[in-house]
């Protein structure tokens, strides 16, 4: 009883000291840097908010775009659709996804997107998503042989260190050894491809495009850093716009 009384007596000496001795404030902004380390290190990486509202609304256009067709019953009958995917684009390491559906005897509809948001092991960055829809008329049955291809694209980037002297039409992408840019493309162009039937159900296709792009990015120092040298650049890109190698199931 006699420590506890001590104790109450003692308490107020004791809170006074440490008012008077000890910075209670920066201990506080101390815990206050250490909490805020800890929920940021936590936080996970996702995709920029550019990257998501992109994914987003192509997957509601596919979706609408198979919902109608089906409804106006163009798919629901033999060599009617088909599902596919770009090789090219697999060698990548890049999700990507296509759909064709007939919409008249020679004429189809096909419909693709990629999606790439991996950083890769070798500090390479080719971050992007697109889409990339297509009209085309066959010159004899669909899913078969000579076609020409109207495409449309759409996407957005975000890529760097990657080192070469290469220019593509009249895209010069040897800055991409120093810098990083991040920004967005549209455009079209025309295509002409080939459609080899290996089977009842599988086809090997080949394609080939050139058209026009508009681009806007902004350049980066470096891949790691935040530092922007310039913002909204934009760009009039004359060259190849599609490149396929798909291996193709037809219903």
């Amino acid at each position: 009883m006699q420590n506890h009384t001590t104790l109450q007596l003692q308490y107020p000496l004791i809170l006074k000291y440490m008012k008077k001795n000890v910075n209670t404030t920066s201990i506080e902004s101390h815990l206050f840097d250490i909490k805020s380390k800890e929920s940021q290190s936590e936080a996970p990486q996702v995709p920029s908010g550019r990257f998501r509202n992109l994914i987003r609304k192509a997957c509601v256009l596919a979706i609408s775009l198979l919902i109608f067709m089906g409804g106006g019953g163009y798919v629901l009958k033999a060599q009617g659709f088909a599902i596919k995917s770009n090789l090219l684009y697999d060698a990548a390491v890049t999700v990507n996804l296509g759909v064709e559906a007939t919409l008249a005897p020679r004429w189809t509809f096909d419909f693709s997107g990629n999606y790439n948001p991996w950083n890769l092991p070798s500090g390479k960055l080719i971050k992007h998503a697109m889409i990339q829809p297509e009209f085309r008329y066959w010159f004899c049955d669909r899913f078969s042989r000579h076609f020409i291809g109207f495409h449309a694209i759409g996407g957005i980037y975000n890529i760097g260190n990657i080192p070469n002297n290469l220019k593509i039409g009249s895209l010069d992408l040897s800055s991409l050894t120093n810098y990083r840019f991040e920004g967005w493309g549209v455009g079209a162009g025309i295509a002409y491809g080939y459609a080899f039937i290996l089977n009842e159900h599988w086809n090997l296709e080949l394609e080939v495009g050139a058209g026009y792009v508009y681009t806007e990015n902004d350049k980066f120092q470096c891949i790691e850093c935040a530092k922007r040298l310039e913002d909204n650049i934009p760009y009039h890109y004359f060259g190849p716009t599609k490149a396929n190698v798909g291996l193709v199931y037809v219903f």
